[in-house]
C-alpha cells in the first residue's frame, strides 16, 4: 500500500521490521520528491527503548509498522552524517 501522505524530511520514527525495532527518519533524495528510510547509526543501542516506546502505544508487536519516536528517545539517535 502506497500512502499518499508525504513524509515529512528528518521526521524520526520507530521501524518496526522482524520483530526489531529500529530508530530511523525519513530522508529526502532527489530533490526532495522521493523520500529514503536512514537507521538511526546507533539503532541497536536504542532498540530496547524503542521496543518500550512501541508496547506502551500498541501493547504487544504484532507486525512491521511505522510508529511515533519519543521525543527523548529521538534525541539520542545519531545519523550518519552527523
Amino acid at each position: 500500500m502506497v500512502s499518499s501522505v508525504i513524509p515529512q524530511d528528518k521526521r524520526v520514527f520507530i521501524a518496526v521490521r522482524n520483530h526489531r525495532c529500529i530508530v530511523a527518519r525519513f530522508r529526502a533524495t532527489a530533490r526532495h520528491e522521493v523520500y529514503a528510510i536512514e537507521e538511526a547509526a546507533n539503532w541497536r543501542e536504542l532498540e530496547d527503548d524503542a521496543r518500550r516506546a512501541v508496547e506502551t502505544q500498541v501493547g504487544a508487536i504484532t507486525h512491521d509498522e511505522h510508529y511515533p519516536c519519543p521525543e527523548r528517545l529521538a534525541m539520542r539517535a545519531a545519523w550518519p552524517e552527523d
